[in-house]
């Protein structure tokens, strides 16, 4: 028999997933704003990004091309270690393989790329004359987004650095900056973990990106950034790299998220947002039209197929998607304190120094 709380719980998801489904097609907009139509596409063109670290023949590659029992094995090193200390008891297994998969992956499995290797002297350093920026080719299978151009005036040969999005190709290259690193850590990260883990990339516009998973132990979104192998530290960009910032969204299987408030921690770091958009009511009404699609088609492929009640169905929705999703705003709307990153060294670890610097992320 439903108890009158499980009653209110299904008529409210039920309410939320018609709303979804009455959703308008266009979302009303200053047609004037040359400005705000970009960034708002710049949001879009993210939309559904995260389904493809979930495919199962992407999935199995990147079980195949790492260590997995050198992952399980610290893992429970770690969790054995906690324990015994009465340490981080909060934490469950599955954080504990996340905080393996970190190390694993900085250490053992993937590069940083500052200049792509002459392949004849193997060098990377001053023998190397940057030429500039090749399109992509076509057909275009791996998603090259661009091709770093390069001359060896050692060798004299050209060298050339292509920038792959396919992350089943990075399991093979495993080397590149950020946008690699993030990109082929997410397939690991859902090999590992499993389909029913929820992730999500963040994206930052001031040219950064990094990654989060939910907690089933914290029952909250934990940070991730493989590049500095940091675990919940919501605070380093800021904080230690002394990173200025002006939006930061998360993007996810169920719903997008301005995680600005969540990263941006210090007020002297906060880049004016109306610096790229005229209207910030523009920018959230917009994420709740992509919110409701991103819902709606969540609901139809996870859950409205089920062989199970529709009670059942909207009991599912709401834990799983309105309820986190709730939650997580009534949590950034507090501005909790961020985790401290005082014990790690000063500055962006990942990178070289000119280039972190160039970057403002240097710590100064």
């Amino acid at each position: 028999m439903e108890s009158i709380k499980d009653k209110l719980i299904i008529r409210y998801a039920e309410k939320v997933l018609e709303r979804a489904r009455n959703n308008p097609e266009k979302v009303v907009m200053n047609a004037n704003s040359i400005k705000d139509k970009q960034f708002l596409w710049s949001i879009a063109s993210m939309l559904g990004s995260i389904k493809k670290y979930k495919d199962p023949s992407k999935t199995d590659k990147a079980l195949e091309a790492i260590d997995l029992g050198r992952i399980y094995e610290n893992a429970e090193k770690l969790e054995k270690e906690a324990h015994s200390k009465s340490d981080g008891s909060e934490l469950a297994y599955q954080d504990f393989l996340v905080k393996s998969l970190l190390p694993y992956f900085k250490n053992s499995f993937f590069k940083w790329v500052n200049a792509p290797e002459c392949p004849q002297c193997h060098h990377n350093g001053d023998n190397l004359i940057r030429k500039g920026i090749l399109d992509p080719p076509s057909p275009n299978p791996h998603e090259i987004s661009s091709i770093e151009d390069y001359f060896c005036k050692d060798c004299q040969v050209r060298v050339t650095f292509p920038r792959y999005n396919d992350c089943v190709k990075l399991l093979e290259t495993r080397s590149g900056r950020c946008g690699e690193w993030v990109n082929c850590f997410l397939l690991i990260l859902c090999a590992v973990l499993g389909e029913e883990t929820f992730v999500r990339y963040v994206w930052n516009k001031e040219d950064h990106v990094w990654c989060e998973y939910y907690s089933n132990a914290l029952k909250r979104w934990v940070h991730l950034d493989p590049c500095e192998g940091a675990f919940d530290e919501p605070s380093i960009y800021c904080e230690n790299w002394g990173k200025k910032m002006s939006w930061c969204f998360g993007f996810g299987e169920t719903y997008i998220f301005d995680l600005s408030a969540k990263y941006i921690t210090k007020p002297d770091k906060q880049i004016n947002k109306k610096n790229f958009v005229s209207s910030l009511e523009n920018v959230n009404r917009f994420v709740v039209f992509l919110n409701q699609k991103l819902l709606l088609q969540y609901f139809q492929e996870k859950i409205d197929c089920k062989p199970i009640s529709n009670d059942k169905k909207m009991q599912e929705l709401y834990y799983s998607v309105i309820l986190v999703h709730n939650k997580e705003l009534k949590s950034l709307r507090q501005q909790p304190a961020a985790t401290s990153s005082e014990n790690v060294s000063k500055g962006r670890q990942s990178g070289n120094s000119e280039w972190v610097k160039a970057r403002g992320e240097d710590g100064t």
